[in-house]
């Protein structure tokens, strides 16, 4: 019985199971000869990945009763308890294992714990320790993960082909493949139509592409069209975003329009978003807008973001701008909105007050055009996630304190490439 060295077992609990029925093969085979180890390991893998942790910890357990240095069954409670989060449990465990019998599937599952736990420095220095020299597809995968907890998708995309030169039927690394995002684009649009003493309709359509939008540093070329008033107006705009820490982003974007009648004609802003609390994140930000009228309009806008129990998140904001040159000074304007996601959809439903906003698309600027009409605003959108592809819809409603609405329809899909 090999209890230091059955290695193969560890490898079925890296790639997963082959089949559904796999826990019911490997209890008939335990029944068939109770007192195998072997056996009985092989049926607390599968259990695991079946979803039973407590049935695979209670079998596991039952095999270290009878034989404590059976390291397998060591490796499999250290993966359940990094899979429950108790990471300071697996450690500990793997660090006995190593110092007994180290194996190069303890020191993968080492690393395996570090990127669960999101410590992407110390799985780099494990596997610039021992795995150095090692060169097989499940190290090139577990370097692409590491890459992508680094905010570098494009060397985790580079590391994960390299997995799949050497083996080509790798799950896990095809289905890392296809989750890296190098290039994303998205196009929005929406009809509005104003009623007061005239009818009036309008329609914009923006295009956002993205480049390496999970990395570190990412660029996107916004170009927007706006048909309103009877005017066409066009906007080019270029955007950097720098992600100082995972959780600290600064945003830079400039940029121009022309024909401009009814948008400024030039752009400039900066912004950055910082944690606060656990649950609690800030941003505060700067907008310059050139008008095509004498004048200039400087804003300054504060957010606030709460994530709430049942996937909720609130976020309010508070805007004041100054209309330079003009008679209009001051300009005041709150936001809230409260989010909800849950797998593949979110939504959220919104609240404004005190200027007339207008947001092409959530994921690009957040343009907001300013009156001295104070102005009621209620909206919602959905939005769904398919692999690659995003939908998302949405209704806006305004309603003016000069007896004028706004009502809007908007429509945007996004696809990651």
């Amino acid at each position: 019985m090999a209890w230091g060295c059955c290695w193969l077992l560890v490898v079925s609990l890296i790639a997963g199971p082959a089949r559904a029925d796999q826990a019911d093969d490997a209890r008939r085979a335990l029944d068939a000869r109770p007192a195998d180890l072997d056996a009985r390991v092989r049926y607390a893998i599968a259990l695991s990945w079946r979803g039973d942790w407590e049935g695979s910890r209670r079998e596991a357990e039952r095999v270290l009763e009878r034989a404590p240095r059976y390291w397998d069954a060591h490796l499999l409670l250290a993966r359940l308890d990094g899979w429950a989060g108790q990471y300071q449990r697996a450690r500990a465990r793997l660090q006995l294992v190593l110092k007994q019998s180290p194996s190069r599937a303890a020191l993968l599952q080492a690393v395996d714990v570090e990127l669960w736990d999101r410590k992407p420095a110390v799985a780099q220095g494990l596997l610039d320790g021992a795995l150095a020299r090692d060169v097989a597809p499940e190290v090139y995968l577990r370097r692409a993960r590491v890459a992508l907890l680094q905010l570098h998708p494009w060397r985790a995309y580079r590391l994960v082909r390299r997995a799949l030169e050497l083996d080509p039927v790798n799950r896990p690394a095809r289905e890392l493949r296809d989750s890296i995002t190098l290039v994303s684009a998205d196009l929005a649009y929406q009809a509005e139509v104003m009623v007061g003493a005239d009818i009036e309709d309008a329609h914009s359509e923006i295009l956002t592409v993205t480049a390496l939008p999970r990395a570190f540093v990412y660029l996107t070329l916004l170009q927007e069209f706006y048909r309103r008033f009877g005017t066409s107006n066009h906007r080019l705009s270029l955007q950097g975003d720098w992600r100082i820490t995972p959780t600290v982003q600064l945003t830079l974007l400039g940029g121009f329009a022309a024909p401009a009648q009814v948008i400024a004609d030039g752009t400039a802003s900066v912004r950055i978003a910082f944690p606060l609390l656990a649950r609690w994140d800030a941003a505060i930000g700067y907008t310059y807008d050139h008008l095509p009228l004498p004048g200039a309009l400087h804003r300054i806008r504060l957010d606030q973001g709460f994530l709430l129990p049942m996937a909720f998140r609130l976020e309010v904001a508070y805007v004041l701008g100054i209309l330079a040159e003009q008679e209009v000074g001051t300009l005041h304007g709150v936001q809230a909105r409260l989010y909800w996601t849950r797998g593949r959809f979110d939504a959220y439903v919104q609240y404004a007050y005190g200027m007339e906003l207008y947001y092409p698309t959530p994921w690009a600027s957040q343009w907001m055009l300013f009156k001295e009409l104070h102005s009621h605003e209620v909206g919602f959108q959905v939005m769904g996630t398919f692999g690659r592809w995003t939908v998302r819809g949405g209704y806006g409603a305004t309603l003016r304190n000069n007896s004028t609405e706004v009502h809007a329809l908007h429509l945007a899909l996004r696809r990651g490439f």
